[in-house]
């Protein structure tokens, strides 16, 4: 049971295009669905769990996530994300961010922070993300007659990027799979 949102846009964070690809949300038990393999995308992925748990494989680790958890998949790195509980529900974000357009502190060190080396997981329970996702989830369940929902889910994407930074900046060591 999966719900595509088709984004496709273009929007400047902090001096640099950020590409949002799509979002989906999925609801998934263990065992279900036999297309879950490894793959890799030329941009990142983030996954938040929003309830149960699933099994990740990034780059050969493998280890499971539960609910309230964040997993920020860099670009090219092999990996599937495989519900291990029943009904299991997360949502995944796929974007692509392009060099700074300009030099500043500010646009590096958020390309940086979403183009890091290696996996990323973090219990975000306590932070104002959760709510964002849950913004977003209301998007993607409500009916399509909302003229303006993706540009609620775009600006949804930027503020969730933007709040994510201090979190993942100061977690980086702790965070590092």
């Amino acid at each position: 049971d999966t719900m595509i949102e088709e984004i496709d846009s273009t929007i400047p964070i902090c001096g640099t295009d950020v590409h949002i690809y799509n979002i989906s949300m999925a609801t998934g038990d263990p065992g279900t669905k036999k297309s879950y393999y490894q793959h890799r995308h030329p941009g990142v992925e983030l996954h938040y769990i929003l309830s149960g748990q699933c099994k990740v494989t990034c780059n050969g680790s493998t280890f499971d996530i539960g609910e309230k958890s964040l997993l920020l998949i860099p670009p090219e790195t092999y990996h599937d994300v495989i519900p291990n509980i029943a009904k299991t529900k997360r949502i995944c974000l796929s974007f692509k961010i392009s060099s700074p357009v300009d030099a500043t502190k500010q646009a590096s060190t958020f390309y940086n922070i979403y183009r890091c080396a290696t996996p990323l997981i973090c219990n975000i329970s306590d932070h104002e993300c959760p709510y964002i996702f849950d913004r977003m989830v209301a998007l993607l369940e409500a009916d399509k007659q909302d003229l303006f929902a993706k540009h609620k889910l775009l600006s949804l994407c930027a503020n969730l990027l933007l709040e994510l930074i201090p979190y993942v900046e100061h977690n980086n060591i702790e965070c590092d799979i």
